[in-house]
C-alpha cells in the first residue's frame, strides 16, 4: 500500500502533469454538479417541502460555509499555529448544517 500511496503523490505532485490534473479535477467536479443538478431537477428536488431539496439546501449550506472558513488560507503565505487553529475552525464550517436540521 505504501508504493500506491507514493506513486500517486508522485502523479498528483509532478509539475508536468499539473495542468493535466487541475483542469482533469475541474472537469470532474463540473460533471459531478451537473449530475447533482440534474438529479434535483429529475425528483423534483427544487422545493424545499421535499426531502431532495432539503438535503441540497443543506448541502449548499454546509459548502458555502466550507468555502467561506478556507477562504482566508488562499490568501496568506504564512500561517502561525494559531491562525491556523482558527481557519481549521472556520473551515469546520461543514458542521453547522446538521445541527440546523435538528
Amino acid at each position: 500500500m505504501d508504493n500506491t500511496v507514493h506513486g500517486l503523490r508522485e502523479f498528483f505532485t509532478d509539475p508536468r502533469r499539473a495542468g493535466a490534473v487541475r483542469v482533469g479535477g475541474g472537469a470532474f467536479c463540473i460533471v459531478l454538479l451537473a449530475a447533482l443538478v440534474w438529479i434535483a431537477l429529475a425528483r423534483g428536488g427544487t422545493r424545499l417541502d421535499r426531502p431532495m431539496g432539503q438535503a441540497l439546501a443543506g448541502s449548499a449550506m454546509a459548502a458555502l460555509a466550507t468555502a467561506l472558513g478556507a477562504l482566508p488560507a488562499l490568501f496568506m503565505r504564512r500561517i502561525s499555529a494559531r491562525w491556523e487553529a482558527i481557519l481549521l475552525g472556520f473551515g469546520a464550517g461543514v458542521w453547522w448544517p446538521p445541527h440546523a436540521f435538528r
